[in-house]
């Protein structure tokens, strides 16, 4: 119990310095956020406006039933989705020795947002040095409290062997540089889970069916709290757009031409407030300069 009160205390001295590095009313992604303890500090101290990324499906629920902005998904395939520079600050604390490809993740970091914020433990400290020494077994520390077997940490590493990464971030920030300098109008393809407000003009939304979206499985597995969390992608789905949304769904089952299933357009469709929603069919498609007429 006292090994777990240190590793919190010790936890807790990580998220202040964390906090001391961000400025007030910044936009900030959490990666690996649990159940968005820290999600919850920056927000109430730093008035911040904090999205986080959690793999394990049970602490992102806990943290969504918070009412905190937590997307469930692995931080290792999904930060593709989010675009350049959508945030001020990335955080990735105590988790970068768990990760398969630290490289690659740093590299996402520090593409995703302007400054990542990095903390991990210091696997060349005096006491894990000295226990090596003194008794031959890998350490156990209050910030490494795990036995061999059970540690989720795969890569070890120093405050030294960090500081040689420099020359690989210099570059990474430099590509990253020439990246974002573009003036060319783009079409960006992304999941729901990489919104993050409002940053188009123009959003298509489509596969909006009962069964698609929201998810039969998330229905079945998880009941009303999976339907809530696909209800708040909705919205921030919706909420992306400066300007204008098209929704689509097909009535057709789209997965066989031969079968005879017809699809409902999703119950979220009809929680639209009505003044704001015009209805076309397949022909409007067909018989109008479509793509010129929404834009």
């Amino acid at each position: 119990m006292e090994k777990r009160m240190n590793s919190i205390q010790s936890i807790r001295k990580d998220w202040d310095l964390i906090e001391s590095l961000i400025n007030k009313s910044s936009r900030v992604l959490d990666v690996g956020c649990g159940e968005g303890e820290l999600i919850q500090q920056l927000e109430k101290n730093l008035q911040a406006n904090v999205h986080g990324v959690e793999k394990d499906q049970e602490m992102a629920l806990k943290g969504i039933a918070k009412g905190l902005n937590i997307t469930h998904g692995d931080a290792e395939k999904d930060l593709f989705q989010y675009s350049n520079q959508s945030f001020d600050y990335v955080i990735l604390s105590q988790t970068l020795q768990a990760m398969i490809e630290p490289k690659k993740i740093l590299t996402e970091l520090l593409r995703v947002g302007s400054k990542a914020i990095v903390s991990f433990p210091n696997f060349g400290h005096w006491k894990i040095r000295l226990q090596l020494l003194l008794l031959g077994k890998m350490p156990i520390t209050e910030g490494l409290p795990y036995s061999w077997y059970d540690t989720p940490n795969i890569h070890f590493f120093t405050l030294k062997d960090f500081e040689n990464l420099e020359g690989f971030l210099d570059h990474v920030s430099l590509v990253m540089e020439n990246n974002t300098n573009t003036s060319d109008s783009t079409i960006s393809l992304m999941t729901m889970h990489a919104s993050k407000g409002l940053e188009f003009d123009y959003v298509f939304l489509a596969g909006w069916e009962e069964g698609v979206f929201p998810s039969q499985r998330s229905l079945d597995e998880f009941g009303n709290k999976g339907l809530e969390e696909e209800r708040r992608l909705a919205y921030v789905a919706i909420t992306r757009a400066r300007k204008k949304i098209q929704i689509s769904y097909v009535n057709q089952n789209r997965y066989s031409f031969a079968s005879h299933d017809f699809n409902s357009p999703s119950r979220f469709i009809s929680e639209l407030p009505k003044e704001f929603i015009e209805v076309n069919d397949s022909k409007f498609i067909k018989e109008n300069d479509f793509l010129n007429d929404f834009i």
